[in-house]
């Protein structure tokens, strides 16, 4: 016979956990710390592949979690690349021209896109050593066509550049330290502007601006009088082109049906 005084009829308690009133067990909070432990060693492992002009601006923050520190990283690179354009990018003029430029202080050679080397008058020609350069993907490219002696007017002054066939989207051409340093270039990023110092010690500025490269407008014929009123001057072209085939009355279906309707000229 079982003796029940005094019996404790509650749910026993297992040694792993506590139970709860419904009788199930509790499981204990899981162990993070763990976790924790692996996200701030690749949050410091990043840290150290960091350039050291992201670096010094990220590590001090020490982001607990490597998600945090890439965050980070992105957006000060974001910012010092819109910085980087605003001081280094603008229009220029090359062959009489307008194409859009970044001088780049990083960049050993100078860059031309294919798309503008179509509008170029001049002579391409084929280097006599292929040039092997990395792209910001860390893939190799050979490169071995230029243009030797391509005509680039900076604020007004006329200079002369090598230009490298370079498979680009952003900008038109890429001036690097080949002319930089032989026009005695100095980046001043306060005022945003490039200082040049030619061979006969005379001075003179390129400034940047943050304007992407400009695109063909249209605009309404109610925003062009708008815009006179306001005091805006207004050009009128009138464009022939001369090698334009101009079709026979004959030719033209409505009008050679009523040749008395129609004048023989209907350019």
């Amino acid at each position: 016979m079982v003796n029940t005084h005094n019996q404790n009829h509650s749910p026993p308690r297992d040694d792993a956990g506590d139970i709860s009133e419904e009788g199930l067990p509790v499981l204990p909070p899981v162990n993070t710390n763990a976790d924790v432990a692996v996200e701030k060693v690749k949050a410091r492992r990043f840290e150290r592949g960091l350039r050291a002009n992201l670096s010094t601006s990220v590590v001090p923050h020490k982001y607990p979690t490597y998600a945090k520190v890439v965050q980070a990283a992105k957006m000060i690179e974001d910012q010092q690349k819109e910085n980087y354009n605003a001081i280094q990018a603008g229009m220029i003029s090359v062959c009489s021209l307008p194409a859009y430029v970044l001088f780049d202080s990083g960049a050993s050679h100078s860059f031309v896109s294919p798309s503008f080397v179509e509008k170029l008058p001049i002579k391409l020609a084929s280097m006599e050593e292929k040039l092997i350069v990395c792209t910001p993907t860390r893939s190799k490219v050979g490169l071995d066509q230029a243009f030797n002696s391509c005509p680039v007017r900076v604020s007004d002054h006329g200079l002369e550049a090598s230009v490298i066939i370079l498979d680009k989207k952003d900008f038109d051409i890429i001036l690097g330290m080949d002319l930089l340093s032989t026009h005695r270039a100095n980046l001043i990023y306060v005022e945003r502007k490039i200082l040049f110092k030619s061979e006969e010690g005379k001075e003179f500025v390129f400034k940047g601006n943050k304007s992407k490269k400009p695109r063909k407008t249209i605009i309404l014929a109610l925003q062009v009088q708008k815009l006179l009123v306001e005091g805006c001057q207004c050009y009128l072209a009138s464009v022939l082109d001369t090698e334009a085939k101009i079709t026979p009355m004959e030719e033209i279906t409505v009008a050679r049906d009523f040749p008395d309707v129609f004048p023989e000229d209907l350019t």
